[in-house]
């Protein structure tokens, strides 16, 4: 085992070793940049179209949940509250007193 060791450290001192070493771990190095820069910015591309998509899938939603205001739905009508003089004109009970109060003068 000391053997093996003190080969690879043998190995080290040789000039020709280091660079070529050295020459084969830049040039990794240079190829993983080329191929990540451009990876980099297409998944960023992917991730704002996605964030686009969705936010105007929710704006889609929300507009299309609020009613329009010129047309209620029969529902929204028959929900909505009535004006004070409809209300008591609809009431049976109070129109009834209404009348009498109308004969009674």
């Amino acid at each position: 085992m000391r053997n093996y060791l003190r080969r690879i450290a043998d190995i080290w001192k040789a000039r020709l070793s280091r660079k070529i070493t050295v020459t084969v771990f830049l040039g990794i190095i240079a190829i993983e940049t080329v191929i990540l820069v451009p990876s980099v910015y297409r998944r960023e591309q992917e991730l704002l179209n996605a964030l686009e998509a969705l936010a105007s899938a929710k704006v889609m939603g929300v507009s299309l949940a609020q009613p329009d205001p010129g047309r209620q739905s029969r529902a929204a009508r028959a929900a909505a509250p009535q004006s004070a003089a409809n209300a008591r004109l609809q009431h049976p009970r109070r129109r009834s007193v209404q009348r009498r109060r109308r004969v009674d003068r």
